[in-house]
């Protein structure tokens, strides 16, 4: 529906429409969808925060599949677009994270 919806979008709004369906997704333990929706979601314009806040998704999916190296990377992703965005909290839980998956 999103898609034949003729009106103008803001800003990043496809991005964080994907983000949210994402988020939604992992919650629901469907974490090859969430993952589907949160790459989408990294595919277009979007603010900084968006973007931390996506990676610290991906983040999450790939410590929980096991993946440790890409959930680090991700991790760090997160931290860098969070910082950028002024996003406090997504920051400091990437960091945190980001330490959990490195030992």
């Amino acid at each position: 529906m999103l898609a034949a919806d003729p009106r103008p979008r803001a800003f990043g709004e496809l991005a964080r429409w994907h983000y949210h369906l994402g988020v939604a997704l992992a919650r629901l333990r469907q974490p090859i969808d969430a993952e589907r929706a949160l790459v989408r979601s990294l595919g277009g314009d979007s603010l900084d925060w968006v973007r931390g806040r996506t990676y610290l998704e991906l983040a999450a999916l790939q410590a929980d599949a096991g993946s440790r190296v890409n959930a680090f990377d991700a991790y760090r992703l997160a931290a860098r677009f969070c910082g950028a965005g002024a996003d406090t909290a997504c920051t400091r839980e990437a960091l945190e994270g980001a330490r959990k998956v490195q030992r």
